[in-house]
Protein backbone atom coordinates (compact mmCIF):
# COMPACT_ATOMS: atom_id res chain seq x y z
CA UNK A 1 0.00 0.00 0.00
CA UNK A 2 2.60 2.33 1.40
CA UNK A 3 4.74 1.90 -2.37
CA UNK A 4 1.80 2.10 -4.79
CA UNK A 5 1.16 5.56 -2.64
CA UNK A 6 4.85 6.43 -3.20
CA UNK A 7 4.81 5.40 -6.79
CA UNK A 8 1.56 7.42 -8.09
CA UNK A 9 3.01 10.38 -6.29
CA UNK A 10 6.76 10.04 -7.66
CA UNK A 11 4.86 9.69 -11.28
CA UNK A 12 3.22 13.37 -10.71
CA UNK A 13 6.10 14.42 -9.80
CA UNK A 14 7.92 13.65 -12.30
CA UNK A 15 5.21 14.69 -15.12
CA UNK A 16 5.22 18.15 -13.73
CA UNK A 17 8.81 18.63 -13.54
CA UNK A 18 9.42 17.55 -16.98
CA UNK A 19 6.33 19.83 -18.11
CA UNK A 20 7.80 22.96 -16.26
CA UNK A 21 11.30 21.89 -17.52
CA UNK A 22 12.42 21.68 -14.38
CA UNK A 23 14.58 18.02 -15.67
CA UNK A 24 15.21 19.48 -18.79
CA UNK A 25 18.69 18.53 -19.95
CA UNK A 26 20.54 21.07 -22.66
CA UNK A 27 21.45 18.82 -25.49
CA UNK A 28 25.02 19.33 -26.51
CA UNK A 29 25.79 21.35 -29.34
CA UNK A 30 25.91 19.19 -32.39
CA UNK A 31 27.72 19.08 -35.63
CA UNK A 32 25.64 18.04 -38.58
CA UNK A 33 27.24 15.44 -41.13
CA UNK A 34 24.36 16.16 -43.74
CA UNK A 35 26.26 19.13 -45.46
CA UNK A 36 29.16 16.09 -46.15
CA UNK A 37 26.41 14.33 -48.36
CA UNK A 38 26.33 11.37 -45.57
CA UNK A 39 23.39 10.46 -43.08
CA UNK A 40 23.42 12.68 -40.44
CA UNK A 41 25.27 11.46 -37.38
CA UNK A 42 25.70 13.63 -35.35
CA UNK A 43 29.29 14.57 -33.45
CA UNK A 44 29.08 15.41 -29.98
CA UNK A 45 30.63 18.16 -27.98
CA UNK A 46 33.89 17.35 -26.64
CA UNK A 47 36.08 18.94 -23.83
CA UNK A 48 39.47 16.68 -24.62
CA UNK A 49 41.89 19.20 -25.32
CA UNK A 50 45.51 18.12 -27.02
CA UNK A 51 49.09 20.13 -26.52
CA UNK A 52 51.16 21.11 -29.68
CA UNK A 53 54.14 19.65 -30.98
CA UNK A 54 56.13 19.45 -34.20
CA UNK A 55 57.26 16.95 -36.15
CA UNK A 56 59.59 16.31 -39.42
CA UNK A 57 59.14 13.63 -42.13
CA UNK A 58 62.35 12.90 -43.51
CA UNK A 59 62.58 11.68 -47.20
CA UNK A 60 65.49 10.61 -49.16
CA UNK A 61 66.07 14.51 -50.75
CA UNK A 62 64.08 16.22 -48.17
CA UNK A 63 62.29 16.86 -45.08
CA UNK A 64 58.53 18.05 -44.64
CA UNK A 65 57.94 20.35 -41.42
CA UNK A 66 54.71 19.83 -39.26
CA UNK A 67 52.85 21.09 -36.47
CA UNK A 68 50.44 18.87 -35.26
CA UNK A 69 48.15 18.16 -32.30
CA UNK A 70 49.69 15.14 -29.78
CA UNK A 71 47.05 12.99 -28.93
CA UNK A 72 49.00 10.57 -25.84
CA UNK A 73 46.02 9.78 -23.65
CA UNK A 74 43.15 7.33 -24.38
CA UNK A 75 40.43 10.60 -24.33
CA UNK A 76 42.64 12.18 -26.72
CA UNK A 77 43.18 9.29 -29.33
CA UNK A 78 39.74 8.13 -29.09
CA UNK A 79 38.57 11.77 -30.21
CA UNK A 80 41.39 12.17 -32.73
CA UNK A 81 40.11 14.62 -35.20
CA UNK A 82 36.37 13.61 -34.96
CA UNK A 83 34.56 16.17 -35.93
CA UNK A 84 36.94 18.64 -37.60
CA UNK A 85 35.37 20.52 -40.60
CA UNK A 86 39.14 21.19 -41.99
CA UNK A 87 43.10 19.89 -41.19
CA UNK A 88 45.86 22.70 -41.84
CA UNK A 89 48.26 21.62 -44.94
CA UNK A 90 50.82 21.55 -42.43
CA UNK A 91 49.21 20.16 -39.65
CA UNK A 92 47.64 16.84 -38.36
CA UNK A 93 47.77 15.15 -35.52
CA UNK A 94 50.17 12.38 -33.89
CA UNK A 95 48.73 9.14 -31.83
CA UNK A 96 51.26 8.50 -29.47
CA UNK A 97 50.83 4.63 -28.19
CA UNK A 98 53.86 4.50 -25.93
CA UNK A 99 55.09 1.33 -26.97
CA UNK A 100 54.97 -0.77 -30.29
CA UNK A 101 51.22 -2.73 -30.53
CA UNK A 102 48.53 -3.58 -32.69
CA UNK A 103 46.82 -0.35 -34.12
CA UNK A 104 43.58 0.09 -35.88
CA UNK A 105 41.88 3.55 -36.53
CA UNK A 106 38.42 4.39 -38.40
CA UNK A 107 36.76 7.39 -40.00
CA UNK A 108 33.27 7.48 -38.01
CA UNK A 109 32.26 10.91 -37.33
CA UNK A 110 35.99 12.49 -39.54
CA UNK A 111 34.44 14.56 -41.76
CA UNK A 112 36.92 15.53 -43.92
CA UNK A 113 39.54 12.88 -45.83
CA UNK A 114 43.26 12.10 -43.97
CA UNK A 115 46.35 10.43 -44.91
CA UNK A 116 47.59 8.00 -42.17
CA UNK A 117 51.02 7.10 -41.41
CA UNK A 118 51.60 4.00 -38.99
CA UNK A 119 55.14 4.71 -37.39
CA UNK A 120 57.16 2.16 -35.59
CA UNK A 121 59.39 2.21 -32.34
CA UNK A 122 62.20 3.53 -34.53
CA UNK A 123 60.23 6.36 -36.33
CA UNK A 124 60.14 4.84 -39.45
CA UNK A 125 57.00 4.64 -41.40
CA UNK A 126 55.50 1.45 -41.75
CA UNK A 127 52.21 1.74 -43.79
CA UNK A 128 50.74 4.66 -46.37
CA UNK A 129 46.77 5.08 -46.26
CA UNK A 130 46.19 7.69 -48.43
CA UNK A 131 42.82 9.76 -48.11
CA UNK A 132 40.91 7.37 -46.43
CA UNK A 133 37.48 8.15 -46.70
CA UNK A 134 35.33 10.57 -44.38
CA UNK A 135 32.73 9.14 -42.05
CA UNK A 136 33.37 5.65 -42.97
CA UNK A 137 33.89 2.74 -40.10
CA UNK A 138 35.85 0.32 -42.26
CA UNK A 139 38.78 -0.54 -40.52
CA UNK A 140 42.22 0.70 -41.29
CA UNK A 141 44.70 -1.98 -39.85
CA UNK A 142 48.42 -1.70 -40.69
CA UNK A 143 48.93 -5.48 -40.11
CA UNK A 144 51.49 -5.07 -37.80
CA UNK A 145 52.99 -3.65 -35.04
CA UNK A 146 53.17 -0.15 -34.82
CA UNK A 147 54.30 2.73 -31.75
CA UNK A 148 52.40 5.73 -33.34
CA UNK A 149 49.93 6.90 -36.19
CA UNK A 150 50.15 10.07 -38.15
CA UNK A 151 47.13 12.04 -39.34
CA UNK A 152 47.35 14.61 -42.36
CA UNK A 153 45.41 16.26 -44.54
CA UNK A 154 44.17 13.95 -47.29
CA UNK A 155 46.24 14.35 -50.01
CA UNK A 156 49.27 15.42 -48.21
CA UNK A 157 51.52 12.37 -49.01
CA UNK A 158 51.12 12.60 -52.82
CA UNK A 159 51.60 16.59 -52.60
CA UNK A 160 55.08 16.04 -50.73
CA UNK A 161 55.58 12.53 -52.01
CA UNK A 162 55.97 10.77 -48.04
CA UNK A 163 56.65 6.84 -48.83
CA UNK A 164 56.58 4.14 -46.58
CA UNK A 165 60.45 3.76 -44.93
CA UNK A 166 60.67 7.62 -44.77
CA UNK A 167 62.12 9.11 -41.07
CA UNK A 168 60.32 10.93 -38.43
CA UNK A 169 61.82 13.20 -36.53
CA UNK A 170 60.30 13.65 -32.84
CA UNK A 171 61.11 12.75 -29.38
CA UNK A 172 58.95 9.98 -29.15
CA UNK A 173 61.05 7.99 -31.32
CA UNK A 174 64.84 9.04 -29.91
CA UNK A 175 64.78 11.33 -32.92
CA UNK A 176 65.30 15.43 -32.26
CA UNK A 177 64.04 17.67 -34.81
CA UNK A 178 66.57 18.55 -37.36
Amino acid sequence: MIARRYSWRMALLAILAVGTGLLAVPAPPLVSNVAYGQDARPCPASSVEFGATRLQIESPLRRHDFSVELADSPEQRARGLMCRTEVAADGGMLFDYGWPQRIAMWMRNTLVPLDMLFVDETGRIFVVVRNATPLSETVIDPGGPVRAVIELRGGTVDRLDIRRGDKVNHPIFGRPLQ
